[in-house]
């Protein structure tokens, strides 16, 4: 069974589809085998709609541990006990989905760590974040300007800006990591969104990737890590890169389709979703894609008597090559494990021992590679609490490690980005 096959199965788009254009009067979830109401918490849920439309029909088991580790345990009890109901008799559960247990102690003794640290902390995004975010963005204006002026030096520094500022607000803001409002975080989510749609995010990313990490056909990243494993497909993809860059942003930003191996929804099927009130900020943020190709890929095009040919193509491809690089030859691989040294999943495997041993991190407490990867050299964390800003993974990175020796639970980790980076390319198969 292919992924593509796989994630359109596990997304159950007729259930989500329905509850968006209300046609059916319940929206639930099966968490620890028991049923619960959402339809009248979808407005009153911190973490905001989508998350519970994208649980609904399913077992939101490891989406509804992952998100709340380091939330009051009291208050989540009684609020459950208020939403239970029977389990419906439409709800189908799937016996081929990887299963996974979390009574564990492992787990149990981290999030009370974990509580423990936060103790009444916010756990959004901190004042640290957002100064680094507007020096990033008037940073990416200038850049912007030196690439419209035809310079060189603005094409790394623009094409790694997309990457920390574009790509940062699209994977925090529909993780729901920045800000209280719910609401915001869309927008955030949608501003980021130059190189795929938020809403086959939130289904391929959230859904599929972050609870079935590096199973085979169950976790759609996996097959991107599988394409840029090797360092002579890494050479190799640097001139796939631009074309696949083309295609993304000439194609699937005005047609509002999604490329590859995403999930696909037909522009007509998009186009419905968006004329409803909560689907605007997804049609939006498609909308500024296509602002972005004509202010960024078509500009160069304009000044090619004065640029010639050659500089009027690195100009039009390269920036966005730079980010692809970024996100394909950095996080997708390298953190996620060589080939040789991925755990064989066991059905019934702990949910939280699989995720850090399946994810290898660079320098955990660098708050600076922390900024300059948007998170990800801390993967362990933010596969164990999705729902918690990683401007904190640094400071909460001993707690796990310290709760990873005291259970005998392998976490992998190397001292720095190249050291990491070498690891990773030079053990698969």
């Amino acid at each position: 069974m292919s992924s593509e096959k796989l994630i359109k199965d596990v997304s159950n788009k007729e259930n989500i589809s329905s509850s968006y254009n209300n046609n059916t009067p319940l929206v639930y979830t099966v968490v620890r085998n028991k049923a619960y109401d959402l339809t009248s918490f979808l407005d009153e849920h911190p973490g905001g709609r989508d998350l519970l439309i994208l649980a609904n029909t399913r077992d939101g088991t490891a989406l509804f541990e992952g998100y709340h580790g380091a939330a009051n345990p009291a208050r989540i009890k009684t609020k459950l006990t208020e939403l239970e109901i029977p389990i419906p008799s439409t709800y189908i559960s799937d016996p081929n989905l990887p299963t996974f247990t979390f009574d564990d102690e492992f787990w149990l003794t981290f999030k009370i760590r974990l509580r423990q640290y936060f103790n009444g902390k916010s756990r959004k995004a901190n004042y640290f974040k957002f100064f680094t975010w507007i020096l990033s963005l008037i940073t990416l204006y200038i850049s912007t300007i030196s690439f419209w002026n035809g310079e060189y030096w603005s094409i790394p520094v623009f094409g790694t800006l997309l990457w920390i500022v574009g790509t940062r607000s699209l994977h925090d803001g529909t993780h729901a990591t920045t800000f209280n409002s719910p609401f915001v975080n869309k927008c955030v989510g949608c501003l980021g969104a130059l190189h795929m749609n938020p809403w086959a995010w939130l289904h391929s990313h959230i859904y599929g990737h972050h609870i079935y990490s590096n199973i085979e056909e169950y976790d759609i990243d996996h097959d991107y890590i599988e394409n840029y494993k090797y360092m002579n497909a890494w050479v190799r993809n640097l001139i796939k890169i631009p074309i696949t860059a083309w295609w993304t942003s000439f194609f699937e930003a005005p047609l509002f389709e999604i490329y590859g191996k995403w999930p696909r929804q037909s522009a007509s099927e998009f186009y419905d979703f968006c004329t409803k009130s909560e689907g605007m900020p997804y049609a939006f943020g498609n909308f500024l894609r296509l602002i972005f190709v004509l202010m960024y890929i078509i500009q160069p095009f304009t000044k090619l008597s004065e640029y010639g040919l050659i500089k009027t193509i690195i100009f039009a491809t390269w920036p966005v090559t730079i980010h692809s690089i970024w996100e394909w030859h950095w996080t997708m691989p390298i953190h996620h494990l060589a080939e040789n040294d991925r755990p064989k999943y066991v059905p019934g495997v702990s949910w939280a021992k699989w995720q850090v041993e399946n994810t290898h991190d660079a320098n955990p407490r660098s708050i600076f590679l922390n900024w300059l990867t948007i998170g990800t050299s801390n993967q362990a964390l933010h596969h164990l609490i999705p729902g918690v800003d990683p401007v904190h993974f640094p400071y909460i990175s001993p707690i796990l490690e310290q709760t990873c020796k005291d259970f005998d639970v392998t976490y992998r980790y190397k001292d720095s980005a190249m050291e990491l980076f070498y690891y990773f390319y030079t053990n698969q198969d």
